[in-house]
Formats: C-alpha cells, structure tokens, sequence
C-alpha cells in the first residue's frame, strides 16, 4: 500500500457508510500525499483542517472532479504540495502509535476517576 501511495500526489479513500474515515486515509497522508476527503466535522474532530490538512469536497462526483481538476492544474502545485505536507506532518505527529497510546490511557484514567466519583462505595 505504501508503495502505492509514493506514486501519487493525491488520495482518495472513501469513508465508511458509518461517517467515519476510511482505514487507509491516515497512511496515505503519512505517506506524502494530499489527502481528498469530504468537507465533514469528523475531520475537524481529529483536529485536521480543511484546505491546511487536507483537500475537501462536497461528497459529489462532480465536486470531486472540480478539486481533482483544480490540483492538476501547474499553477496549484505548490499548494498541492503544501497541503500534502502539512497534512503528512500532522498525521506523522498526532496518529503514530506512541500518541494514540498516550491519549488513551489518559482518557480511560479520566473516565475511571468520573466512574468511581459518582458512584462511591460505602
């Protein structure tokens, strides 16, 4: 997959029928590439930005076809390759296994201590 990835300057990776991102999106970003995803607050929840991170799109073949069209062009390469390395940056620094670890055993830390405050044993 990776190889894959390193041929292209952009990804698509559809999101799942449950309106989470699709498996492959965070490797391709880690792999250099301008990731195209829907204009969606999942995203924005992961902390990513549109058009900082990412390239967005309304989810339509036609929108799709516009912002793939609008990134080929020679005038918007260095934005394509801005996007795509702030994106690869952010994911690099933010989803790699160490942190991910970290934040959850804080946030299970959290919710153990809410658990045991509001349900105090005698």
């Amino acid at each position: 997959m990776v190889e894959k990835f390193n041929e292209y300057k952009m990804c698509l990776v559809g999101e799942e029928i449950l309106g989470v991102p699709g498996i492959g999106y965070v490797e391709g970003m880690a792999c250099g590439c301008a990731y195209i995803g829907l204009d969606s607050p999942m995203y924005r929840n992961l902390g990513l930005i549109p058009g900082v991170h990412y390239i967005s799109y309304d989810g339509t073949k036609e929108g799709l076809r516009q912002v793939i069209e609008y990134y080929q062009q020679k005038e918007h390469q260095e934005e394509l390759e801005h996007v795509a390395k702030a994106g690869c940056e952010y994911v690099r620094q933010n989803f790699n296994g160490s942190v991910v670890a970290e934040r959850l055993i804080f946030n299970l830390i959290v919710e153990q201590r809410k658990w045991l405050n509001n349900n105090k044993f005698v």
